[in-house]
């Protein structure tokens, strides 16, 4: 059977749109969780102590409580220790290398559960305050176990903030996925 152009380009655009969507998800929709979590120890949420040693140009109180507002994890800020040895604590520091990072997050997984943290922040690389919310807001993500995304309305994508416009802070799709990631028994 011969199939004239314009049928076949008529039968051809609709598979060629279905493909692209099925191929190129929007950032939006794509999921940017590790599979990794904070176990809930017998608790209704897992609970994590962001334990500050960083100087007053960080911005580590306001970030944590930005993100204690997601639902299924519990994040709670405390100065220079850990209440009990038994928590989930989670040093924050600042650090003077220019590594060419603005942070760094360091996780130990064990059975697909995160058993210790530490975020570090660069005062070298970060020199704004605009920066320095965004760049604490994104290491703590990754600590609660969020990856990288590349939309500007969330903390989590990389970069320079004021230059590419990056929110300081997590958007709805961050929450969402952190509730998916900790909706389950432990």
């Amino acid at each position: 059977m011969k199939m004239s152009p314009r049928r076949f380009g008529a039968l051809l655009v609709p598979f060629v749109l279905l493909f692209g969507l099925l191929v190129n998800q929007s950032p939006a929709s794509a999921s940017h969780v590790t599979g990794n979590h904070w176990a809930h120890d017998g608790l209704a949420h897992s609970q994590i102590y962001f334990v500050d040693h960083t100087p007053a140009f960080w911005p580590v109180s306001s970030s944590v409580y930005k993100w204690n507002e997601a639902r299924g994890v519990d994040s709670y800020y405390n100065w220079a220790n850990c209440p009990n040895t038994r928590l989930h604590c989670v040093d924050v520091y600042e650090y003077l290398n220019d590594d060419g990072n603005y942070g760094v997050t360091y996780r130990s997984v064990s059975g697909g559960h995160y058993t210790s943290a530490t975020v570090y922040l660069s005062r070298v690389r970060v020199t704004n305050a605009h920066q320095a919310r965004k760049t604490t807001c994104h290491e703590l993500g990754h600590v609660l176990g969020l990856e990288h995304r590349t939309v500007s309305s969330s903390c989590l994508r990389s970069g320079n903030a004021v230059d590419l416009n990056i929110s300081r802070y997590p958007d709805t799709h961050d929450f969402d996925a952190l509730h998916t990631l900790y909706n389950h028994a432990n």
